[in-house]
């Protein structure tokens, strides 16, 4: 009987986690594409370094392209994500200049990110 209960209770909590991240994900409103080119590629771990170290950025992807890192910021508004291009991503030493797209509307995303990595 006891492990039902154990089983009952961790349940519940998973369950109110998820949804505590859901939750969590919808106030950050604004998610944009932060599209990276690095004055040179020995500078490309320093940048990709600096940017891991930044609360709002979610994902960070060293890519082969016409970009030399693609990034999503999250913010809780569209002041908040103007700051933090301009007085952080473009201060990392190494950021050359960027290219963003802003996210309108989610049409699909994969479920692991859907209440856990956007917080």
């Amino acid at each position: 009987m006891k492990t039902d209960d154990d089983s009952k209770i961790r349940a519940e909590n998973e369950k109110r986690e998820v949804l505590k991240d859901r939750k969590e994900s919808r106030t950050q409103l604004f998610k944009a594409s932060v599209n990276i080119f690095v004055d040179s590629s020995s500078r490309k771990k320093e940048v990709l370094n600096a940017l891991l170290e930044l609360d709002n950025i979610k994902e960070v992807y060293d890519v082969k392209g016409e970009f030399d890192i693609v990034s999503i910021v999250s913010a809780s508004s569209v002041e908040e994500f103007s700051e933090v291009l301009r007085k952080k991503i473009m201060k990392i030493k190494g950021v050359k200049s960027t290219i963003t797209s802003i996210f309108l509307k989610t049409y699909k995303q994969p479920e692991i990110l859907a209440g856990s990595i956007y917080r």
